[in-house]
């Protein structure tokens, strides 16, 4: 594998008709952050060494100094497609951490609201994927259903992007009744948008020959590296955590998984498009879970502001990493049920 010294060693080692070009570092809206070292020949490119690495947020040094519901904004930051998903793998961690039982309700939301997150991701993720080899159409055919989802993110959690949706032990509030109609017909419109982009790639020629045996990697070479999601299952590995490791109620849910068989360009993409549609399948499934259901949606009690020494289940710390893991206790987590809520118009049973 090509080292940095070896990069140096190669400048040595040009003559006067060669030149070296960094490309980059770029920012992450360029499609993540990469450094290209370029060796140039006039106006040809000879040689194109890549180095990846350049992003770290620096979260984890943040996080020694505050609470485990303050750190959620942060989770925001992880992925701008899809905060609700870090939003709830973080909060699902710490709840696991701290043995938290979260209502019945509120683990059927963060899986709607984390499903729902995932089709707009996949939207951009497909869309950006063919702008870069040549198709800005497919960019555009979706944007209407990522900006609904959006938009049910913002009624649910007032953002769009930086939701902070859940809280250690629940959400930071319940479904506004204004986001059933809407998301209503987000169900209904993105099935039909989602087979019309697949008409629009799937069997085109033209994508097929810049995508097919373009950056074949083995299920082997996958795991080695440590390839994750659609990358990996492209690959022929057919790992997803909701199946392997489930949680929020997911093996309650019936859905497969897409595996690819020779580890493409083109598995991947039809790894990530047909996850987006398994991912609109189960958030119609999970909508039909919820919606009637009135339970309550966070865990009684639990307290959602940040850290005082007057409040009840706090224990004095310092702010260091190893004291700050625990500084909960949370005398709530097997309390008996809370009382009932009052039922909205839309989740009558009637």
């Amino acid at each position: 594998m090509t080292t940095m010294d070896s990069i140096a060693l190669s400048r040595q080692m040009l003559d006067g008709d060669k030149m070296i070009v960094n490309m980059g570092p770029s920012h992450p809206t360029t499609h993540g952050t990469l450094r290209i070292v370029l060796e140039l020949e006039g106006e040809t490119i000879t040689k194109a060494t890549p180095e990846m690495g350049y992003l770290h947020r620096g979260v984890e040094k943040l996080g020694e100094s505050l609470s485990y519901q303050q750190f959620i904004p942060l989770t925001d930051r992880l992925n701008y497609c899809s905060a609700i998903m870090n939003n709830v793998g973080y909060a699902t961690a710490v709840e696991k951490l701290l043995d938290i039982q979260i209502p019945k309700r509120a683990a059927q939301i963060r899986v709607l609201m984390s499903e729902l997150s995932r089709v707009a991701d996949h939207i951009v993720c497909v869309g950006v994927n063919a702008v870069d080899i040549g198709a800005f159409t497919a960019f555009l055919y979706l944007f209407k259903q990522r900006e609904t989802a959006y938009d049910l993110f913002e009624m649910a959690a007032g953002q769009r992007l930086h939701t902070s949706f859940t809280r250690i032990g629940g959400l930071f509030r319940d479904i506004p009744e204004g986001f059933v109609p809407l998301c209503e017909r987000f169900l209904v419109e993105c099935a039909e948008a989602i087979d019309e982009l697949e008409r629009l790639l799937t069997k085109n020629p033209i994508w097929h020959d810049r995508t097919k045996g373009i950056g074949v990697i083995s299920a082997e070479d996958a795991v080695n590296w440590g390839y994750t999601g659609p990358s990996l299952r492209a690959a022929g590995v057919p790992q997803d955590l909701r199946k392997a490791q489930p949680y929020l109620g997911y093996e309650t849910y019936d859905f497969d998984i897409p595996v690819g068989t020779t580890g493409d360009v083109f598995d991947r993409y039809l790894s990530a498009w047909r996850r987006c549609a398994r991912a609109y399948a189960s958030s119609g499934r999970c909508w039909t879970a919820w919606s009637r259901d009135p339970s309550w949606w966070m865990t009684p009690r639990w307290p959602c502001h940040p850290r005082r020494r007057s409040t009840p289940g706090w224990r004095a710390s310092s702010t260091t990493s190893s004291s700050s893991c625990t500084a909960w206790r949370c005398p709530w987590a097997r309390s008996t049920a809370p009382p009932k809520p009052p039922t909205a118009s839309w989740a009558s049973t009637s």
